[in-house]
């Protein structure tokens, strides 16, 4: 079928070429659920299609989705100041007296990105090929630090026309939720996400993973540099849960259909995007408050130094599609549930 050779290339292809990769399709006619390639190189051994996997980004979704609920119950607003909650980190940030919530959520509030930034090069980012920094813990305090260390913004928040995507965004998000509940992160995700959801297998991972725990992960080729040791204390909030291609599924359904939130306006706003955020991942893409409009798939895309996935849901159609690899870099990103929609149009998958 189009859909075993669209998952065929994700490891043969020259631009793709991970070692594993994961498709499930969800339809109102019946499921699609695959896998191909192995789940570590030197091994061989087999990647099964409902291996756990980390989400890296697509955690943003959690996080969101949290704050509009705490939203909902009269906690927070979008308009409030981060000084509001975080005052001593907020006196740290470049312009800290001018962003709010609804900057954070929508990566127009110009604080740069401690991941990936010229100013971390020397750590967090140097992990993809050097262990010691791949191992190395970090408070949610000491990822913003090293963000802002530079003492200069990327913009100027809610500056017209200026997004650039910030993880350091989301960890504030984070620090916020447990200011608000008084819970951490953690516990946050499992009341309001993971229990209601009955999600058995989805959860924070907390620095390094237990051995065996996920299959053998890699930044890119050659396969030689493994990356199963990250320390997802470096993305917490934005980037650290683990869960399964089932698991995802569920929580992209319920929160598409507004299963999460007691309002249907609480979910228009979050899939509200500002002018900014038009067209910023491509063309037809809308980045709202936390997740990506992308030409009419919901859902957002995920990375970490050892994973790459993409989530969307379909509600025209009811339909959710997740793919991942084991691979950080290739195909598996955020077009890749865009391709799969295309397929699927006009075609009824069998059970």
């Amino acid at each position: 079928s189009e859909l075993d050779d669209f998952l065929s290339r994700m490891i043969w292809d020259n631009y793709a070429n991970s070692p594993g990769a994961s498709l499930l399709v969800i339809t109102p006619e019946g499921r699609y659920y695959k896998s191909v390639g192995v789940a570590d190189v030197a091994k061989c051994d087999i990647l099964h299609a409902d291996s756990p996997y980390q989400i890296g980004s697509n955690t943003k979704l959690m996080t969101s989705t949290i704050i509009f609920q705490l939203i909902e119950k009269g906690k927070l607003s979008l308009t409030d100041p981060i000084g509001k909650y975080l005052p001593d980190l907020a006196a740290q940030i470049p312009n800290g007296n001018q962003i709010n919530i609804e900057m954070l959520l929508t990566h127009t509030s110009g604080i740069p990105d401690y991941f990936g930034s010229e100013a971390n090069a020397d750590d967090i980012a140097g992990g993809v090929n050097n262990k010691a920094i791949l191992t190395k813990g970090f408070s949610p305090q000491e990822l913003i630090k090293t963000a802002v260390r530079s003492g200069k913004a990327d913009f100027a928040p809610g500056e017209a026309g200026k997004w650039k995507y910030s993880n350091s965004g989301y960890i504030l998000l984070g620090l916020i939720i447990e200011k608000v509940t008084g819970k951490s992160y953690e516990k946050n995700l499992q009341e309001c996400i993971f229990k209601k959801l009955h999600l058995k297998n989805t959860f924070l991972q907390k620095g390094q993973p237990a051995l065996n725990a996920l299959p053998v992960a890699y930044y890119q080729q050659p396969f030689t540099f493994t990356t199963n040791e990250w320390n997802a204390s470096q993305g917490w909030s934005a980037g650290a849960v683990v869960s399964t291609a089932d698991e995802f599924a569920i929580f992209l359904k319920a929160l598409f259909t507004g299963k999460l939130f007691k309002k249907k306006s609480t979910l228009d706003l979050m899939l509200s995007s500002p002018a900014a955020g038009k067209n910023v991942l491509g063309e037809g893409t809308f980045y709202g408050h936390g997740m990506l409009n992308n030409n009419g798939v919901l859902g957002h895309g995920g990375q970490t130094l050892g994973f790459l996935s993409d989530g969307g849901y379909l509600p025209e159609k009811d339909v959710t599609i997740v793919m991942w690899s084991n691979r950080a870099t290739g195909a598996t990103n955020r077009i890749a549930a865009v391709q799969v929609a295309k397929i699927l149009l006009g075609q009824n998958l069998s059970k």
